[in-house]
């Protein structure tokens, strides 16, 4: 993702990050479809193969993000020591 903020809109497919980060096919696949749930990856499909894009706005979709995971660990936090 650091690259992704640097260059927004660096797409990557499944198996250059199973090469990159030397994983299986399988775990390469999940990473990149829960960075798509979490909304900091746009997914299409080019032929076959899915292609992932880091979208223009990914740095506000991620301080969104902790922001929002912030408040959540809060109220844990809140309930555990109530």
């Amino acid at each position: 993702m650091k690259g992704s903020l640097k260059h927004p809109g660096t797409s990557y497919r499944v198996d250059g990050h199973r090469r990159t980060h030397s994983v299986i096919y399988q775990t390469a696949r999940a990473d990149l479809l829960g960075l798509v749930s979490l909304g900091l990856l746009e997914q299409t499909k080019e032929g076959r193969a899915f292609v992932f894009t880091a979208p223009r706005d990914l740095s506000r979709r991620m301080k969104e993000l902790a922001a929002q995971s912030l408040k959540t660990f809060s109220r844990c936090q809140l309930r555990k020591s109530a």
